[in-house]
């Protein structure tokens, strides 16, 4: 039985592409011309097919919700508002947290000896913005 070859696809598409490369430009102008030209009718029934199909999906999306009681409508807005409480605290811990690594920093700088005048400084200056920030 003879064995495949799995290496000749890459073979041949770098052939290809060597030889798609080597070409003159106004000669590689007219394939990519032509290839567009040929893929264009296929590319918009696609796209005229993808937006039917959002349209029908939208449609019958938008009556679903029509036919949706006052107590499902009641939901997602207590849904939404939820969330919405939720982000807040979320943003709300993050601050403490931060304010809190922030003083931890803080501590850290005034406690750490310090051996050169220039570093000595910029800790001092640091320790003041973190102060004046908490």
């Amino acid at each position: 039985m003879k064995k495949a070859h799995p290496y000749l696809p890459l073979v041949f598409l770098a052939s290809l592409l060597f030889f798609g490369l080597s070409l003159e430009r106004p000669v590689q102008e007219k394939i990519r011309s032509l290839a567009i030209g040929a893929l264009a009718p296929s590319w918009s029934f696609l796209n005229h097919f993808h937006h039917r199909l959002a349209q029908k999906k939208a449609v019958s999306g938008s009556s679903a919700a029509l036919k949706s009681g006052p107590q499902e409508k009641k939901l997602l807005l207590e849904n939404q508002l939820l969330k919405n409480q939720s982000r807040g605290i979320y943003d709300w811990l993050t601050f403490d947290q931060r304010i809190d690594e922030q003083l931890e920093r803080l501590k850290t700088i005034l406690k750490a000896p310090v051996e050169e005048a220039y570093w000595q400084a910029f800790f001092q200056r640091r320790a003041e913005a973190l102060r004046q920030i908490l």
